[in-house]
């Protein structure tokens, strides 16, 4: 291996912690590159129970600010662009009032001009899609709201 090869791959683990990313995987023309980290010391993106906030908080987003009872919010796993669909003019991966699997593409997440596709950590019913295409979001940004 390449000296040059080694300082991008500590470049891309660095951004992982960074990020903090528990794997990635990596494919172009050169190979496959796949890094992953202890669980134990990375943060879980699994998509969590939505808690009714306080009314006086203030920090949510109106889209956020009418969630329904059970609902579940799907993060970004990693800061970035979001894109609904795999190219522009495509199809979009997921539509409000959609039915979803987990493990389904939900998304794009352009980090490092690099395509990340997003999978959902749940099934059921897309009821809000909470980011705008082409918006930047940030790690552990909520993006859509699902009901199991």
């Amino acid at each position: 291996m390449a000296d040059e090869d080694l300082k991008e791959i500590k470049k891309v683990f660095k951004f992982m912690v960074k990020e903090d990313l528990v794997e990635l995987d990596i494919q172009d023309q050169g190979g496959k590159l796949k890094l992953r980290r202890k669980e134990e010391k990375a943060r879980s993106y699994a998509p969590t129970s939505v808690v009714p906030s306080h009314p006086t908080v203030s920090n949510q987003t109106p889209a956020e600010a009418h969630v329904p009872a059970g609902a579940v919010k799907v993060h970004a796993p990693l800061g970035g662009v979001f894109y609904r669909s795999p190219a522009p003019g495509a199809a979009s991966f997921i539509s409000e009032g959609e039915d979803i699997k987990k493990g389904q593409t939900i998304c794009i997440i352009e980090a490092m001009k690099m395509m990340n596709e997003i999978q959902s950590e749940t099934s059921g019913k897309v009821i809000k899609i909470l980011v705008e295409n082409g918006q930047r979001v940030e790690s552990n940004q909520p993006l859509i709201l699902v009901m199991p």
